[in-house]
């Protein structure tokens, strides 16, 4: 389902590790409570937060076969979907994107014209496990998004903007997002109960 994730343990007091979107099929290896231990990647996900498939279903495997470099974009073609963890590096200018239970196929690396204006290289490593897609930027990104369409994997970067010397925050919106609700009440602090 749309909005699972994969945690390091058997509730909700655990950290989420792996986002899942919608249509990623794990192999369940056990069940304790309303949560099921599943891999790839190796972790716990609540029952509620997806559907239990008939053994006959298989699992879908999806497989890197193609990557596509645009000017902020890498389109990874997958076959399928699956889950995935992003890493941001600012010191180093850098993205690591990890599929766990990927494995490489024959694949094909492509590059647009503009496409080193923000994304200076793209390496792809097989590690125990999966593939990890290393990214090296030209420049600080301010974010970036990853969604599906259909079986590739979009990873879109935001260059950070030009600021001020002396007012850097003049013009930009300011948003806080304290990333907490339902039943994840996150931390909480000393005196406040």
């Amino acid at each position: 389902e749309a909005g699972a994730g994969v945690r390091t343990g058997p509730s909700s007091d655990y950290e989420r590790q792996t986002p899942l979107g919608a249509g990623v099929r794990l192999e369940i290896l056990q069940r304790q409570g309303d949560y099921f231990k599943v891999a790839p990647p190796l972790g716990w996900v609540k029952r509620s937060e997806g559907r239990q498939l008939p053994p006959a279903a298989g699992l879908g495997l999806p497989q890197l076969s193609a990557v596509q470099v645009g000017k902020r974009q890498l389109r990874l073609k997958l076959g399928a979907p699956c889950a995935w963890q992003l890493q941001q590096h600012p010191i180093r200018r850098a993205l690591t994107l990890e599929l766990p239970g990927v494995p490489m196929a024959m694949f094909q690396m492509g590059f647009s014209p503009e496409s080193k204006a923000v994304l200076r290289d793209v390496q792809l490593q097989p590690y125990e496990g999966g593939t990890r897609v290393d990214i090296a930027l030209h420049q600080r990104v301010w974010g970036h998004r990853l969604q599906w369409t259909g079986e590739d994997l979009i990873v879109d970067v935001s260059p950070a903007p030009r600021l001020h010397p002396r007012r850097p925050l003049q013009g930009l919106p300011v948003a806080i997002d304290p990333g907490h609700g339902g039943e994840d009440k996150g931390p909480v602090g000393l005196g406040q109960g």
